[in-house]
């Protein structure tokens, strides 16, 4: 059974999407494994694969190039993975949808008015 860690680490894009393949079954590990001789024919086109893939993204999407590039790496991410962020977009989604569910034939003008500039907004 796959155990995570309970202290939060630094991962980096390709050991991540190295554990959500282990998750999602496509790498050969099993708790039910039990080799047969059949096994000795080596590695399948699946395995090959997968290995030239973690090997693209450890060298093409890890990028520890410089200090600056860094901070701002670390600045996004602080953005991007905030709560608050997510439900600002969350209720604009919301808010878009009540206006385009506003809008309907033979509006008055004041209406429509405020729906374009609702919809500016």
């Amino acid at each position: 059974m796959l155990s995570f860690p309970k202290k939060k680490k630094k991962i980096k894009f390709g050991e991540s999407f190295k554990d959500f393949l282990l998750i999602a079954g496509y790498c050969s590990v099993s708790v039910y494994y039990f080799p047969t001789e059949d096994d000795e024919d080596g590695p399948t086109f699946k395995d090959k694969a997968l290995e030239a893939i973690t090997k693209g993204i450890d060298i093409f999407c890890v990028w520890d190039c410089c200090s600056p590039w860094l901070k701002f790496q670390e600045w996004v991410s602080f953005i991007v993975f905030d709560p608050f962020v997510e439900l600002f977009i969350t209720l604009c989604i919301v808010v878009n949808t009540l206006f385009m569910a506003l809008d309907h034939h033979d509006m008055d003008r004041d209406m429509e008015k405020a729906l374009k500039s609702g919809n500016y907004v």
